[in-house]
């Protein structure tokens, strides 16, 4: 499902506040801060609290919400101030590390080996540039003469410019960096030259498959389509038989299909009818669409060969590569450092930070503007907690491209028994939200919380992807996947992966997870104190049925006497004095018994 939205984050904050604003119509909002500065903890969160259940009472915060405490203290008094906030959502950052993992495949044009691979660590916010730059200390080749591209087991695929995100490359894609020879001048003698890149496939029964390495040269746009195919099977030497190279050239034509690789020019191929093929309209618009500012003016080419061709011509059809060492080290650094815990994003949250001048805050005690030391906690803990990773981020200021970047980290979360103790500032007193049950069942005492459900998020960028859920049944404790229509069973152990984007956990005790009956646990359940309990049904009444056209005038029958008739039944003596009261008569379902839905009249 692809999602033009910012995220599903909002989605979820958003139908929690309008389900709390609908118990609001007619209300007016008045909001204001109350500052802690030389005033108890306990006593400013009450009086935040108790301002803000005035203006936000409702069935919605006694499940999901609870409180921040942000603390600010002067680094020259010492003393801190403390203002408190409610939340529904914490919104924790997920560590990154400074440096990401990238695998890159070197072609050279004249070093044997002729391919290398790299391991590289470079900045997780680089650009394609910077990739440049590392590449060219690595290996020796100018930069001006790099093209990063992405060849599979089809051929060419995405092509890069200078000034975008390596966010855009995963770990596991094939990236090559080709090296161009440098184009030769043109002259009234041999006219204009042309960069040449091919990689070389066998197309049988319309399936395509690449073998050997991509290859590179450049050549004379005069060159007719007999003498380009020469040229390509001589820079092919280490792979083709001696004998083709030796033979009549006039037996090759016709051997090889060349298409031309470019994005949105369709499916187009040399011509070999014409003199001079590489002067083709097709091989201009494929030039122009090339970066010149990244790469110099090229044309890719995908060498097309029928099974016959390739059997006779080609003796090795090996994409040889060897692989450096530091290809070994970085995965093995990889493994050591690709994941963090659910605890560590909150010690991030958490963590103190210091207030730079622009930001600088007056302390009333020292009466000066200061920069203080900012830290961030929980006050108190809802019922029901909904944890947002935030994987997207904005690049740096600096960078070309503003396009969002996702950490694909993966955080490691516990299914059962998250301890959220450690990261309460306050008493550790439960949600200030917490209502007593009707059953007379108190507020909980701890703050151990277990997962029902999981939102992931599949995809490169913040408004495109695919979401799927992991969702719990309270009654049975079995886990399932919702991907769309489909439905599917999933193991606990399979709930952790690098899509994770929402958490929802829910207070232990609320719901026993492995409970196979709702009669146990269901009265202890946040959802048995959404909406009061039905009162008992009117024994006295006679029931109608809601699609009866007699329902709205029909006389109600009792079994005692009929009442007198300008009294109705449920008239109660009143004074003199008292004003008349409109009683409004409402429908009370009592019982559903198949299809039929019947009611009572109170």
């Amino acid at each position: 499902m692809g999602d033009t939205r910012s995220c599903r984050i909002v989605i979820v904050s958003f139908f929690i506040s309008q389900s709390d604003q609908d118990g609001l119509v007619g209300y007016t909002v008045i909001t204001f801060r109350l500052n802690s500065f030389g005033r108890p903890d306990d006593v400013v969160a009450a009086e935040t609290l108790a301002n803000h259940v005035r203006q936000n009472d409702s069935f919605v915060l006694a499940v999901f919400q609870a409180q921040f405490r942000s603390s600010l203290t002067c680094p020259r008094c010492q003393r801190q101030s403390n203002t408190f906030d409610p939340f529904l959502c914490v919104s924790v950052p997920v560590p990154q590390d400074q440096l990401r993992p990238l695998y890159v495949t070197v072609l050279y044009t004249s070093q044997q080996p002729r391919q290398v691979k790299l391991g590289l660590s470079l900045p997780a916010h680089a650009e394609i540039r910077e990739l440049k730059e590392q590449l060219a200390q690595d290996t020796g080749v100018s930069e001006q003469f790099m093209l990063i591209t992405e060849v599979d087991d089809l051929g060419f695929q995405r092509t890069f410019s200078d000034n975008q995100p390596l966010s855009m490359i995963k770990e596991t894609d094939p990236i090559y960096c080709i090296e161009l020879p440098q184009l030769k001048e043109a002259t009234q003698d041999t006219g204009e030259y042309i960069l040449l890149i091919w990689v070389n496939t066998l197309i049988v029964d319309d399936q395509c498959a690449r073998f050997s390495s991509p290859y590179t040269m450049q050549v004379c746009r005069e060159t007719s389509y007999v003498d380009v195919e020469k040229l390509i099977l001589k820079e092919m030497c280490w792979s083709v038989a001696d004998g083709v190279l030796e033979s009549d050239v006039d037996q090759l034509p016709g051997k090889i299909k060349m298409r031309i690789s470019a994005p949105g020019c369709g499916t187009s191929y040399l011509d070999r009818s014409l003199e001079h093929p590489l002067y083709d309209e097709s091989v201009d618009n494929a030039i122009a669409l090339c970066d010149t500012t990244s790469s110099p003016p090229h044309l890719k080419l995908v060498l097309e060969w029928d099974l016959q061709s390739k059997s006779s011509m080609v003796i090795d059809d090996a994409d040889h590569v060897e692989e450096h060492s530091s290809v070994k080290q970085l995965k093995q650094n990889s493994e050591l450092g690709g994941s963090v815990t659910l605890e560590e994003c909150f010690q991030l949250y958490t963590k103190e930070e210091v207030l730079g001048a622009e930001d600088a805050w007056h302390c009333p005690n020292c009466n000066l503007k200061q920069e203080v030391v900012k830290k961030l906690g929980l006050w108190s803990l809802p019922d029901i907690l909904v944890i947002h990773l935030k994987r997207f981020r904005q690049p740096p200021t600096k960078s070309h491209n503003r396009s969002t970047i996702k950490l694909t980290t993966l955080v490691d979360f516990p299914a059962v028994g998250f301890d959220m103790t450690p990261h309460l500032c306050g008493s550790g007193n439960p949600g200030p939200w917490w209502k007593q049950n009707t059953n007379g069942t108190s507020a909980p005492q701890h703050n151990t919380y277990d997962l029902y459900a999981v939102c992931n998020h599949h995809g490169q960028n913040l408004h495109t992807g695919h979401y799927t859920a992991y969702c719990r049944n309270p009654y049975n404790g079995q886990w399932y996947c919702f991907d769309d229509t489909t439905v599917s069973g999933v193991n606990e152990s399979d709930l952790v992966t690098s899509a994770a984007y929402i958490l929802f956990y829910q207070r232990r005790g609320l719901l026993s997870p492995s409970s196979s009956s709702s009669a146990s646990s269901s009265s202890e359940h946040w959802a048995t104190r959404l909406l009061p309990p039905l009162p008992p049904p009117f024994e006295t009444e006679e029931n109608f049925k809601r699609n009866s056209r007699q329902y709205a005038t029909a006389p109600v029958k009792r079994n005692n006497s009929s009442p007198e008739p300008d009294k109705k039944p449920n008239d109660s003596p009143r004074s003199e004095n008292a004003s008349p009261i409109a009683i409004r008569r409402e429908p009370e379902i009592v019982s559903v018994c198949g299809n039929d839905l019947t009611e009572s009249v109170v």
